[in-house]
């Protein structure tokens, strides 16, 4: 196959697998390896030999008899520390030309070059000694001219640990091309070395960042590596004259390697969750290669042999377990399989010449520089493909979680706030929405975060099929749709369509209701889209929604008023304080009246705000903001009070009534509610009984358990319930049966005349009837005519209050009225 269409190939898979650059280039490298190897021009000799047997040596003067003729001019080394003689015969009778030398491919065994009467010509060992010779990093070389005689012989001494080497090339060279290709090996083997750390480093880096062991066992592993080149590398130096250090570089580089190469892919592999038993197998060749390690010092030979083994039977399952997990969509296991076939491409000849006795193809395996290099780096340099995969990943990920919402999937707000209005305004005003989920707070709360999570990914896809250019989540319950003048028609109908049935969520079903504050392009006071962003406008739409929660509306458009009314109420917040000192607040009684026979026996306390400056607020602009800043509690403490004066000063009157007063979510969150009380009717030497405190809906909702609990407590203390704006909250009739309550007061909503086929009608006088049945009094709010009262009679209603009663009125007022209902009431029984 042409080279061309090799690197093609490798380049189509890397890209395949997202693999970055440097797995690219590892492929390619390995690509390489259809190069032919450089023979430097080698011309044949002829040579004999003659090893001694294990441990024996062979003296120092050639031996005349036991000669071997030797294949390819290769001695066959005995492992385990033996000597060997090799008789160079083609030599007899010349001399080696100038420019070229005698070459014996090692770098691993003491060489001396002696002739026919055992005169020394010249000598390299393994910790760089040289005489009359060059030592190369793969290669010991004689250029000395060589007398003539019968014949040349070269002892070969090996090290008791060594058994790496198994033969030794005899050849005449050029010389000046085997320096350059030796030197150029080296360099590799630098490069390589150099390479190895780095990858190490980066792998560690990696590992400590994402704590994975992965990383750090592959940093471990390239480490392996590097300490094996260094070794290499530091081999023809007079570096290890300790076999201390010569064990250790030998087991390190034959167990420790061995034994993190198969953890390292095992682990990326992912063996356990595609070939369990191969895993369990491979797991018992780890422990043995481990295990090598003190038996390299004892006898090298059978090490090798053992280690020849384990590798018989953890290469082919290598092979086995990548090929099924890749065929598995494990991308990794063909990585690992590709970047394992230089090693084992090696692996095979020196298998071979365990079984046969057969010298390793050096021509193949180191000759290549190319080949050397990718064995020992195509693996760590596609691990480091994987790793800047993986990086490229995590950014991508970390990038999308940056502007996008985890629940929904939808971009968030930071997402939407780089939109630049130009971008979609082209013709038409733009129109920003707002969108609140109601109640959402309450339905998380009663049926769990988990529920909530889903439902908000349903509002969610709802959102996403109104046709909207953009839709994002801005924060817990609020969404936020982009759109044109132009279309907004069209998706709010649509938005009317798909939030008109409820949703069904791990087989709860909820009712799903919006709040929608809008804003439009044109509402801005700078209009230069250039340099405006969508940031402005959801400004604007977030002032309107904040004004549809308040108030409790579906649609509020963004006008100037609605900011200059939002600051003017900020004001009034720094002023409460102050208010409450001076004594600008004022409590107004709103009659309850008894239908059965129209007596007022209770009413309900509603705070004003007399403002210097501004008149007579009314609550809803104040107590909402009150509740957000924490400032409710100071005027429940008023009210509180005022109330317990009013009702002592009724009874010491002879005229006592029982008054209800208002509590807040954030009352019933507040821990000494109840010693307040008990303080406060001492003081005020108030009878608990002519209290009943109105807890909305949505209040006693907010945390049930807490409610629930003070609920109790005010009952101990005397006081009595009533559960306020009953029908708009979200309380179940399981839920309301736990409470201690005394009466319902129906929501004005509720109260609005219907005729009797209409749904509200049954609505209404299903509540009624239920309230009935649980023995609690009915409260009709917001009466506001005769036939609305009509209706309230023939549901049998117990009580009404509205403007078709009273308004709500100060105390002497309010006993005004009360003395003339009082003579009225008399005189038509009397009459």
């Amino acid at each position: 196959m042409h080279v061309s269409r090799i690197r093609k190939m490798f380049f189509d898979l890397a890209d395949s697998l997202y693999l970055a650059r440097l797995g690219k280039l590892a492929l390619l490298m390995f690509a390489l390896l259809a190069y032919p190897s450089i023979n430097c021009h080698a011309e044949a000799i002829s040579v004999d030999y003659r090893c001694a047997p294990t441990q024996e040596a062979l003296g120092t003067i050639p031996p005349k008899e036991g000669w071997k003729v030797a294949n390819d001019n290769t001695v066959d080394l005995k492992p385990g520390g033996t000597t060997c003689w090799a008789r160079i015969k083609a030599l007899a009778g010349q001399v080696p030309a100038t420019g070229q030398a005698l070459s014996f491919f090692t770098n691993r065994v003491r060489v001396d070059l002696i002739d026919a009467q055992g005169i020394v010509l010249g000598s390299v060992d393994r910790y760089g000694q040289q005489v009359n010779a060059i030592e190369t990093i793969k290669r010991a070389l004689f250029t000395r001219a060589i007398p003539t005689g019968d014949a040349l012989y070269a002892k070969l001494t090996m090290d008791r640990y060594d058994d790496y080497q198994r033969s030794v090339p005899i050849e005449i060279v050029d010389l000046t091309m085997t320096l350059a290709q030796d030197q150029r090996h080296e360099d590799f083997q630098y490069a390589s070395f150099a390479a190895l750390l780095l990858i190490a480093f980066i792998a560690i880096m990696f590992a400590l960042a994402l704590r994975s062991l992965n990383y750090a066992l592959f940093s471990l592993y390239a480490l392996s590596f590097a300490a094996g080149n260094a070794f290499y590398l530091l081999l023809p130096q007079h570096f290890l004259h300790s076999p201390w250090l010569a064990w250790i570089w030998f087991s390190a580089m034959y167990s420790l390697s061995n034994g993190l190469n198969l953890i390292v892919l095992m682990r990326l592999g992912r063996f356990s969750t595609h070939s369990l038993q191969i895993g369990r197998v491979l797991q018992f060749c780890v422990v043995g290669f481990f295990l090598l390690f003190p038996l390299w010092y004892f006898d090298a030979q059978p090490a090798d042999h053992t280690n020849s083994l384990l590798n018989l039977i953890s290469i082919p399952l290598i092979y086995i377990a990548c090929w099924r997990g890749w065929r598995k969509g494990n991308s990794n296991c063909l990585i690992l399989l590709i970047s394992n076939i230089p090693s084992t491409l090696l692996w095979i000849p020196d298998f071979a010449y365990d079984l046969t006795g057969v010298g390793i193809p050096w021509t193949i395996s180191s000759n290549n520089d190319w080949f050397s290099l990718a064995s020992d780096l195509l693996l760590p340099l596609m691990f480091l493909g994987i790793l800047a995969g993986r990086s490229l990943t995590l950014r991508q990920e970390k990038h999308y979680l940056k502007m996008h919402d985890v629940v929904t999937g939808l971009p968030n707000r930071e997402s939407l706030q780089q939109i630049k209005i130009n971008q979609h305004s082209i013709g038409f005003d733009l129109v920003v929405l707002a969108v609140n989920v109601k109640r959402f707070r309450e339905i998380n709360e009663a049926l769990g975060i988990k529920i909530g999570d889903q439902l908000l990914a349903e509002v969610g896809r709802r959102l996403s099929s109104v046709g909207a250019e953009h839709i994002a989540r801005l924060h817990t319950d609020q969404f936020c749709l982009l759109t044109t003048d132009s279309q907004l028609a069209n998706v709010l109908e649509k938005l009317h369509q798909v939030f008109s049935y409820p949703a069904q969520v791990n087989g709860q079903i909820v009712d799903l209701a919006l709040a929608i504050g809008a804003a439009r392009e044109r509402e801005l006071s700078d209009t230069s889209s250039e340099n405006l962003s969508v940031t402005n406008l959801l400004r604007n739409a977030e002032i309107a929604l904040d004004v549809a929660r308040t108030y409790r509306l579906d649609w509020v458009e963004y006008d100037k008023v609605l900011e200059v009314g939002r600051q003017g109420d900020l004001g009034l917040m720094s002023g409460i304080s102050q208010a409450i000192s001076n004594n600008e607040f004022r409590l107004y009684l709103q009659p309850k009246i008894r239908m059965a026979d129209g007596g007022m026996v209770s009413a309900e306390a509603l705070i004003r705000w007399e403002h210097p400056t501004r008149g007579l607020i009314a609550p809803e602009h104040f107590i909402p903001f009150a509740e957000k800043t924490g400032c409710i509690r100071m005027i429940t403490k008023w009210v509180l009070s005022e109330a317990m004066d009013i009702v002592a000063l009724l009874r010491a009157n002879g005229t006592p009534i029982q008054l209800g007063v208002n509590l807040s979510a954030f009352d019933l969150d507040d821990t000494a509610l109840l010693k307040l009380l008990e303080q406060l009717l001492i003081e005020h030497r108030a009878n608990p009984a002519d209290i009943r405190f109105e807890i909305t809906e949505h209040s006693a909702m907010n945390n049930p358990i807490a409610a629930l609990e003070v609920m109790h407590g005010l009952c101990n203390l005397g006081f009595s319930i009533s559960i306020d704006d009953f029908g708009t909250g979200y309380s179940s009739l399981a839920y309301l049966q736990k409470m201690p309550v005394s009466e319902l007061k129906i929501d004005r909503s509720f109260v609005k005349k219907f005729s009797s086929e209409d749904t509200g009608f049954v609505l209404l006088k299903s509540i009624i009837s239920l309230g009935h049945q649980l023995g609690l009094s009915i409260v009709a709010e917001g009466v506001e005519n005769a036939d609305e009262w009509d209706m309230l009679v023939d549901l049998d209603c117990d009580f009404v209050q509205g403007f078709y009663i009273s308004e709500a009125m100060e105390l002497d007022q309010f006993e005004a009225w009360w003395k003339n209902q009082s003579t009225s009431s008399h005189q038509s029984r009397n009459g």
